[in-house]
C-alpha cells in the first residue's frame, strides 16, 4: 500500500464560524504538525456551525489509480457532552458531496486523540475516484455544541491510497520453435504494492500484423487469444496451431482494484514457428494387365513428429505428362495405418497412355477434415505405362469388386448417336408447327453384349444393374463414363448352353 497523505490548503467556506487558536491562520493551524495550534467554533457563533477546507492533491500518473482515501484528525473534547462530525468530501459540477465521517460524541477525549474514518473506495458522490475529483478533495467540520462542550480539532490529514498497475516480463516462447506441441507463453509477475495477479490476457500476432503503422495489441488481429481470463497462472498453453512464420506472444496481466482489473501494459516475447510440413511420402505401384489397375503403396512418417495430431496421403494422376493434375478417385483422403502406410487402386488410368502418379501427405492438428490442416510437398512423379489389351472393359466407380474385362461387345468401339430433344406442336389455326427445343448434352447411345457362361452373366448383369456411374474402355483406347438408362435382354442358343445378349442404354456423363 502507497499512501499519500494531503493537507488543508485552503478554507472554501466558513472561515467565519471558528477561530484558531496559536496559529497564524485558521488554515495555516489545520496543516501544520504541531499539537500547540488548533481551531474551535466560534464563542460568538450559536448552534450548528460548519467550515469546509479545501485539500492538497498529488498528480496521478497514468500508471496509477486510487483505491480509497480516509480521513485523520487530531481533537480532544472538554466532556463526554461534546458533538462534532467531521466529513470527507469532493466537490463535482458546482456541487459539494460529502461522506464517511468521523463521529465525536458521548466521549471525553481529555487528551489530543487521532480518530480516523473508514476508507471510501468510491468517491463521496458515488463514482470512481479520479484525478479531477482528488483535485476538489474537500474536509468538512461542523460542530454541534456550545461552549463548553466545543471539540478543538489540530490536524487534519486525507489519506490517499494509490495503487500502481502491475508489471510484467515474459519469458517464453522465444527462438525458433520446431516441435510447438503442448507451447505455452510463461511470464513472471510482479507488483510494487504487493497485490496478487487476478487476471491475465494472451494474444498471439503474426509479424506481418504487429509491423505496420497501426498497430494496436489490444485490438489488431491474433491467430489466437485467450480473452480476458480470470486465473493466477503465469502460464498459457497456445490453444491454436501455429503455421510457420514469426510471431509475438502478447501479456497483459490485472490486479483487482475495488472489483475492477487494473491492467498492465502489454509485454511480449517474440519466436519463429519453423515446423515445416510433413514430409513427402514414398510412392511405389505397378500396372496390373489382369485388372486393368494400378496399385499403388505409400510410406509416410509419424505426424506427430512434425506436432500434428493425425495425417493423410493425397494421390494425383496427371495423363498429359505433368501438366495437369487431378485427384485419383477415392486418393484425397487416404487413411494411414498403425505403420503410417496407405493403399490405393486407380481403375480409370487411360490405356495406351503414360500415367504419372505424384502424392503427399497433409497434417492436420485435431480431427481429420475439421481441424487446421498443413499438406506437406509432392512426391517424386511414378511414371507407368499403361497398356491395351485390346479388350473392352467395364467397371463400377463404387463397387471396386464389378471390375470386369475381356467383356465381348457387338460393335467396333463406342460409336455414339445423339439425340435432340424436342417438342413439336400444332396449335389449330396455325399453318406451321411450333418446335421447342432442348439442348444437346453428353454422348447418348448403347452397347450389345453377349455373355457365355452363368459366372459372366452375374456379374455383367449386376454392372448393367447398378444406378451409379460406370467406366466403360474399348479396345481401341476410348473411354466414358457413362450412365444406363434401359436395358434389354435375349437369349439364343440351346438351352444347356445359352447366350445371353444385353442391351444397355445410356448416356455420358462426368466421371
Amino acid at each position: 500500500m502507497a499512501v499519500t497523505i494531503l493537507r488543508p490548503d485552503e478554507v472554501t467556506s466558513g472561515v467565519s464560524n471558528f477561530t484558531a487558536t496559536g496559529g497564524s491562520s485558521i488554515q495555516v493551524s489545520m496543516a501544520d504538525n504541531t499539537d500547540t495550534t488548533y481551531i474551535r467554533k466560534s464563542t460568538s457563533v450559536a448552534g450548528t456551525a460548519s467550515i469546509i477546507f479545501g485539500m492538497g492533491t498529488t498528480a496521478l500518473s497514468t500508471g496509477q489509480r486510487i483505491r480509497q482515501v480516509r480521513i485523520r484528525a487530531r481533537i480532544d473534547t472538554p466532556s463526554a457532552d461534546a458533538r462534532c462530525n467531521i466529513y470527507l468530501g469532493t466537490r463535482v459540477n458546482n456541487t459539494n458531496y460529502f461522506a464517511s465521517p468521523i463521529r465525536i460524541a458521548s466521549t471525553n477525549y481529555s487528551t489530543i486523540t487521532e480518530l480516523t474514518s473508514p476508507y471510501l473506495t468510491a468517491a463521496p458522490d458515488g463514482e470512481a475516484w479520479d484525478q479531477n475529483r482528488l483535485d476538489a478533495l474537500r474536509m468538512q467540520i461542523t460542530e454541534y455544541k456550545d461552549s463548553p462542550d466545543r471539540t478543538s480539532v489540530y490536524a487534519l490529514y486525507a489519506d490517499v491510497d494509490i495503487a500502481t498497475r502491475p508489471t510484467l516480463t515474459v519469458s517464453s516462447p522465444t527462438g525458433t520453435i520446431t516441435t510447438p506441441a503442448g507451447l505455452e507463453v510463461n511470464w513472471s509477475y510482479s507488483d510494487t504494492d504487493g497485490d496478487a495477479q487476478r487476471y491475465y490476457q494472451v494474444r498471439v500476432i503474426a509479424s506481418s500484423v504487429y509491423g505496420v503503422g497501426s498497430f494496436d495489441a489490444a485490438t489488431s488481429d491474433a491467430v489466437w487469444d485467450s480473452g480476458e481470463t480470470i486465473s493466477p497462472d503465469t502460464t498459457a498453453a497456445i490453444g491454436s496451431y501455429l503455421a510457420d512464420g514469426t510471431y509475438r506472444a502478447y501479456v497483459r496481466v490485472a490486479k483487482t482494484i475495488n472489483g475492477l482489473p487494473f491492467w498492465s501494459l502489454w509485454g511480449y516475447s517474440t519466436f519463429t514457428v519453423s515446423l515445416g510440413p510433413m514430409p513427402a511420402p514414398t510412392l511405389t505401384g505397378t500396372y496390373s494387365t489382369s485388372s486393368n489397375s494400378v496399385s499403388m503403396a505409400l510410406a509416410g512418417t509419424n505426424p506427430v513428429l512434425k506436432s500434428f495430431v493425425n495425417a493423410v496421403f493425397q494421390v494425383q494422376r496427371s495423363d498429359d505428362g505433368g501438366t495437369t493434375w487431378a485427384d485419383v478417385r477415392e486418393g484425397d483422403a487416404i487413411a494411414q495405418d498403425g505403420t503410417y502406410h496407405g493403399f490405393l487402386v486407380d481403375y480409370e488410368a487411360k490405356r495406351t497412355n503414360t500415367a504419372r502418379y505424384r502424392a503427399r501427405q497433409i497434417g492436420y492438428t485435431g480431427a481429420i477434415g475439421s481441424s487446421t490442416s498443413v499438406a506437406g510437398p509432392w512426391s517424386t512423379a511414378l511414371v507407368l505405362n499403361i497398356t491395351n489389351d485390346g479388350a473392352w472393359w467395364i467397371k463400377s466407380m463404387l463397387d471396386p469388386n464389378l471390375n470386369v474385362g475381356g467383356v465381348r461387345v457387338l460393335g467396333p468401339s463406342l460409336d455414339f448417336t445423339q439425340e435432340e430433344s424436342l417438342g413439336v406442336f400444332r396449335p389449330l389455326g396455325r399453318t406451321r408447327p411450333i418446335v421447342i427445343s432442348g439442348y444437346l448434352y453428353g454422348q447418348d447411345s448403347e452397347l450389345e453384349i453377349a455373355t457365355q457362361g452363368a459366372a459372366e452373366w452375374s456379374t455383367i448383369s449386376a454392372l448393367a444393374q447398378r444406378q451409379d456411374t460406370l467406366f466403360v474402355q474399348d479396345p481401341f483406347g476410348e473411354q466414358r463414363y457413362i450412365r444406363v438408362t434401359g436395358r434389354s435382354h435375349r437369349l439364343e442358343g440351346h438351352a444347356s448352353n445359352p447366350r445371353r445378349y444385353l442391351k444397355l442404354s445410356y448416356v455420358e456423363v462426368e466421371g
